[in-house]
């Protein structure tokens, strides 16, 4: 409007509710992937956790992470109005063989993975979601889930058999 000759500063709010990103995003462990919230002419960007992003304060950071995160937006607009946003990054990372296991003397133990696993190597040699262990010792798997490289390891260990002192002859090892 006019000022009769002296000037003020006049501020419009017009950005609507901005955001709108997306729920979830999908990585492999230490895989960048690029976040991102739509442009405002105007305003303040602020993600948080900041430690795994490249820029923090941009629309679109890119993130860098080895577990899932969650990550929160907060855009205020130039009359301090504030809108909060969440998105996830999910880390596809896990292969798991379960606690460690014993077997008995002159015993195996047939080990697995699901069938969602693809390339799947065993330490022992062999390929395939199985694996027959016979002899202690450290086991692992690799294997591809979902484009990422996955990997455990368990120990195989020997349960002794018992001693019993009774007059039976049966012996029992579990395992």
């Amino acid at each position: 409007g006019s000022t009769g000759g002296n000037s003020n500063l006049q501020t419009v709010c017009l950005d609507n509710f901005i955001l709108g990103i997306p729920d979830q995003y999908f990585a492999c462990p230490g895989e960048p992937v690029q976040l991102v919230a739509p442009t405002a002419n105007q305003g303040i960007f602020t993600w948080d956790p900041a430690e795994f992003l490249d820029d923090p304060n941009s629309s679109n950071p890119i993130a860098t992470v080895s577990e899932t995160t969650t990550f929160t937006l907060t855009y205020e607009d130039l009359c301090g109005n504030q809108q909060i946003d969440e998105t996830t990054i999910v880390v596809d990372s896990e292969i798991d063989l379960g606690e460690d296991i014993g077997i008995c003397p002159d015993g195996e133990v047939t080990l697995q993975v699901d069938i969602a696993y693809q390339d799947v190597q065993w330490s022992t040699g062999d390929q395939g979601l199985f694996t027959t262990v016979s002899e202690t010792g450290q086991v692992y798997v690799d294997a591809v889930l979902d484009g990422c490289d996955v990997t455990d390891t368990i120990e195989v260990f020997s349960n002794p058999l018992p001693l019993y002192t009774d007059d039976l002859d049966v012996l029992i090892c579990e395992g």
